[in-house]
């Protein structure tokens, strides 16, 4: 059974998927109902936020919880309808996304739609896998079947008919299964879909932080750069890199693939992001 968990006050609670608790891992969803004042007129947004930390097989990490957590808000006041989950079992993850996919049909084909995941994430040979809370993994076969392909995910949302598409991956973190000695470090990067940017937190075959503080260093340095008004969604990711770097010190610089042909801003005005700040 999943426990229902409203990230935001607004928030219903509702049955759904993906969830983060301490303990055996149970699933959270959290739907936010978007900030209608945010909405730039026709144009839909749609988010999924997943969180996966309380790992029961795997080395726990301290900050998907709060990052989702904070991600949620952030997104849910640049008017976007949020989906948020931590702790989540293959099968939740599963479910949530292919329930995602449903809702951004739905929405029809002025949607934007982002996923943004915090968690383990492992590649093994040019492919990348989001591990979710129960994967228990002790060779590359239990990996591929105990785990959620990313390619799997972009191509369901790829089949969808939408204006953009934005995905962030905050889990390029060290292997979690050292008995498997095939996976690389960090993720491969993966060309984005047309329509479509990917952000990764680090480069290729690197490893990011989990970070000391309440974020991690890239999800901190993405909420910080993304609040203000009118920045395009490249020079955006290009901010973030430059704000981690720094504060890394130049241990982790984050990447990003783009196939975009117009602009994108999450707040327009500078007004309602001074409001919403």
């Amino acid at each position: 059974m999943f426990r229902l968990k409203s990230l935001l006050m607004t928030a219903s609670l509702v049955a759904s998927l993906f969830g983060f608790a301490c303990g055996p891992a149970s699933a959270q969803v959290a739907p936010v109902e978007p900030a209608p004042t945010a909405l730039q007129g026709p144009e839909q947004r749609v988010a999924l936020v997943i969180g996966n930390s309380n790992y029961q097989n795997a080395p726990q990490l301290a900050n998907p919880d709060n990052d989702a957590q904070s991600m949620a808000q952030f997104l849910n006041s640049a008017g976007f309808e949020v989906v948020a989950a931590t702790d989540l079992t293959q099968n939740d993850m599963l479910r949530v996304v292919q329930d995602f996919s449903a809702k951004v049909s739905a929405r029809g084909p002025n949607t934007v739609a982002m996923v943004y995941y915090a968690g383990h994430g492992v590649q093994l040979a040019g492919e990348n896998y989001l591990v979710p809370v129960d994967a228990k993994v002790s060779s590359p076969t239990e990996l591929v079947n105990h785990s959620v392909r990313l390619v799997d995910v972009m191509s369901t949302l790829e089949t969808i008919p939408s204006r953009m598409r934005i995905v962030i991956l905050d889990a390029c973190r060290n292997n979690p299964f050292p008995s498997v000695s095939d996976a690389g470090r960090g993720l491969a990067i993966v060309d984005a879909p047309n329509g479509s940017i990917v952000g990764y937190s680090t480069a290729p075959g690197a490893e990011a932080q989990d970070g000391t503080g309440g974020h991690s260093p890239y999800t901190q340095a993405f909420l910080d750069v993304a609040r203000e008004p009118n920045v395009p969604i490249e020079q955006l990711f290009k901010r973030v890199r430059q704000q981690v770097n720094q504060t890394t010190s130049g241990a982790q610089i984050p990447w990003e693939s783009s196939t975009l042909t117009t602009d994108y801003t999450f707040f327009g005005d500078t007004a309602v992001a001074a409001n919403r700040a």
